[in-house]
């Protein structure tokens, strides 16, 4: 997330730079991230619907945590405020990219699959999954950075 938002700021921090952010912000995420696990989890637990929602509010917990320097709590309270309001508009965006990934990542099974062995098909989905992730990162900091400019105006 750091390294795209330093790419979309114009900056080129060297690679020693990146490493050092990773570090210094893993603790957090480490814990941010099993909290939002567990909360979504349970609200999946809850009818599915509460989780879907949950996991809505707080999509951008750990872009929070990187980007905004937030704690693990800090940065779901971060993310569950940034999407107050516009939860339809931010559902849908990932649904649609979740969608055309998902689909992409299917795709790839099916050949791997074609290829005539479970093992294949698992290294091909698991290729074209790992392929995806750095493009869904992209997309996570962009739609981030946006709805802090649409709360900026806003307010």
């Amino acid at each position: 997330f750091w390294l795209v938002d330093q790419h979309l700021k114009q900056r080129t921090p060297p690679l020693g730079n990146s490493l050092d952010r990773a570090v210094s912000r893993a603790v957090p995420l480490v814990f941010g991230s099993i909290l939002l696990v567990l909360i979504v989890s349970l609200g999946m637990l809850l009818l599915v619907l509460p989780g879907i929602y949950w996991g809505i509010r707080l999509a951008f917990t750990l872009c929070a945590i990187v980007l905004e320097d937030k704690g693990a709590t800090e940065g779901l309270g971060y993310s569950w405020n940034l999407v107050r309001g516009r939860w339809w508009g931010v559902f849908w965006a990932f649904l649609a990219v979740g969608l055309i990934f998902g689909i992409a990542i299917l795709i790839s099974f099916s050949v791997g699959g074609i290829l005539g062995d479970t093992l294949g098909a698992a290294v091909v989905g698991n290729a074209a999954a790992t392929a995806v992730a750095p493009i869904l990162d992209i997309y996570t900091v962009l739609l981030f950075r946006s709805l802090q400019q649409l709360q900026a105006q806003a307010a």
